[in-house]
């Protein structure tokens, strides 16, 4: 569709709901985890983040970059990026679900992790994490992407 004006002319394209930003709103858990949530909130709310758990689309609404599963609390250590222990870290790969105190966390590069807070999976309404796992078996070595 062209504009025209006196003193030019512009030139406009039509936006299409299948435009390359709805393509790459599949969201990648290969960043780190602050990395990987800002990459996340840039698709909210709209066209929404979305991975795949067993061949579905699950779409991510609330999440929050979350200590690492088991890691030790301590007041001051709070300030600092924890990290699994070197024999428990190199088998975690970024996309491996883990679920620990009815809580959903997916683990991403750097030994970081993520919280789901609410998700919805294909075809189904949108839940809290604890909702969702009360509901779905997930196998012991699940993945996301």
């Amino acid at each position: 569709m062209e504009l025209s004006s006196p003193s030019r002319r512009i030139t406009q394209e039509p936006l299409s709901p299948r435009s390359s930003t709805a393509k790459t709103a599949a969201w990648s858990l290969r960043a780190h985890g602050h990395g990987a949530k800002n990459r996340w909130r840039g698709f909210q709310p709209w066209p929404g983040a979305f991975t795949a758990l067993d061949g579905k689309k699950l779409i991510v609404h609330r999440m929050e970059v979350a200590d690492a599963p088991g890691a030790q609390e301590s007041a001051w250590l709070d300030l600092l990026p924890l990290k699994l222990p070197p024999a428990e870290s190199a088998s975690i790969l970024p996309g491996q679900i883990r679920i620990q105190d009815h809580r959903l966390l997916v683990a991403c590069a750097g030994n970081t992790w993520l919280e789901l807070v609410e998700v919805q999976l294909e075809g189904k309404k949108r839940l809290a994490a604890a909702e969702f796992l009360r509901g779905i078996t997930l196998p012991a070595n699940a993945w996301l992407g």
